[in-house]
């Protein structure tokens, strides 16, 4: 679509082929992708909708299809992230959605979007037995700096389900944590709160950009369990009720137009009591810390 402010419509998607494909298909507690099993000839729809813009005062506009998620400051294109491997927070998060997501700018300072989705990186499941993901609402809001040098974004997700689409293997080299959701049955609730901001200090002549992103998850219910073992706990079953907390910095300086450095320092702590554990081991998952240059 154009930027004017008209009735019209019009269409996106994207594809992506290679290991990252691989790696988003597969990504489940039951697929232990790592450097050994990948393959570069698989294809993932990345997204594909349909957007329409209404008139109404500065335009309301709305997606319509597979859109990727509106949570955390990285994003999926390794490109477009300060650093190539993905962090912790990006790995507790819902990548995708199918669903509908409107979004409308108040003014340059201030804009929101609301949506209403299936559940989180699922393309075809519809229900809400005990077997789905459920439903969810979004919300965010977005504030800008006057200079156009810094943005604040606050995002919420309420899922009617546990996000058992987003678990990860204990033992897969593709993050340094897992991602506990242990149950498969999806009877349970998610709270999801993330917020993240970047400024570019005036006074650098934009070759400084600094960000922060967190992350507060919460699931609860009588969800299925599964039978983990964390290197220092213990052996037990974790269920879906569990917290995960963190907090990320990012800091990148542009040294020129071909040469930057950056780097990325997180922590990442899941509450969650295993249950039936070991004896003599500890109940709970620890906090984890990450430094990435």
């Amino acid at each position: 679509m154009t930027s004017e402010n008209k009735a019209q419509a019009g269409f996106r998607a994207d594809v992506m082929i290679g290991e990252d494909a691989n790696y988003l298909i597969n990504r489940s507690s039951t697929n232990n992708i790592n450097n050994n099993n990948q393959n570069s000839n698989s294809l993932f729809l990345e997204q594909a909708y349909v957007s329409i813009r209404a008139p109404v005062g500065n335009g309301w506009d709305f997606k319509v299809g597979k859109f990727v998620s509106i949570l955390g400051y990285e994003v999926i294109e390794r490109p477009a992230n300060m650093n190539t491997t993905y962090g912790l927070l990006w790995q507790q998060m819902p990548l995708y959605y199918t669903g509908v997501l409107s979004s409308y700018k108040f003014d340059d300072y201030l804009d929101a979007k609301l949506g209403v989705v299936n559940g989180s990186n699922t393309d075809n499941n519809t229900t809400t037995s005990g077997n789905s993901d459920g439903c969810a609402v979004l919300a965010a809001l977005n504030v800008t700096a006057p200079g156009g040098n810094a943005n604040w974004s606050n995002n919420f997700q309420y899922s009617s389900s546990s996000e058992n689409n987003t678990s990860q293997s204990l033992t897969a080299n593709t993050t340094p944590v897992p991602v506990l959701f242990g149950g498969t049955t999806g009877n349970a609730y998610t709270f999801i709160y993330n917020s993240w901001g970047n400024w570019a200090p005036k006074f650098a002549n934009d070759k400084l950009l600094l960000a922060f992103n967190a992350l507060l998850l919460s699931s609860g219910g009588s969800g299925g369990s599964a039978s983990v073992t964390i290197p220092g706990v213990g052996t037990g079953n974790v269920n879906d009720n569990y917290t995960s907390y963190g907090a990320g910095a990012y800091a990148k300086y542009q040294f020129n137009d071909w040469f930057s450095l950056a780097s990325r320092g997180e922590f990442l702590g899941i509450a969650s009591r295993l249950l039936n554990k070991t004896p003599g081991t500890s109940d709970w998952v620890p906090g984890v810390f990450v430094f990435v240059g």
